[in-house]
């Protein structure tokens, strides 16, 4: 073999290496951005599910602070149909509460 035939090989050998590192290097890339993605989305998942716990508690709070001043109302001899009237709730949701009384 010549010099010119080994100088020719080597630079192949080179080539291709390089050729290996470049799909090699794309290959890591295209897998850190997945995993970057997925880390982005379940992130999000995440938030919104706090948030609509956060929004779950607030209600489940109010209504709770509701049920006690209808039961303290109840509980003053205040007519049903006054207590519909400033809290909004419908009669027979009052009647089960004074049941619970």
């Amino acid at each position: 073999m010549n010099e010119k035939d080994e100088f020719v090989n080597k630079a192949l050998e080179t080539v291709e290496l390089m050729n290996e590192d470049e799909k090699t290097r794309r290959l890591a890339e295209a897998r850190e951005e997945a995993i970057l993605r997925e880390k982005w989305i379940l992130g999000a998942a995440e938030r919104k599910g706090r948030q609509e716990g956060r929004q779950e508690g607030r209600q489940e709070g109010i209504l709770e602070g509701l049920y006690k001043a209808v039961k303290n109302m109840l509980s003053s001899g205040m007519p049903t149909d006054d207590i519909s009237k400033y809290t909004g709730l419908p009669p027979s949701e009052i009647a089960k509460l004074q049941s619970s009384l």
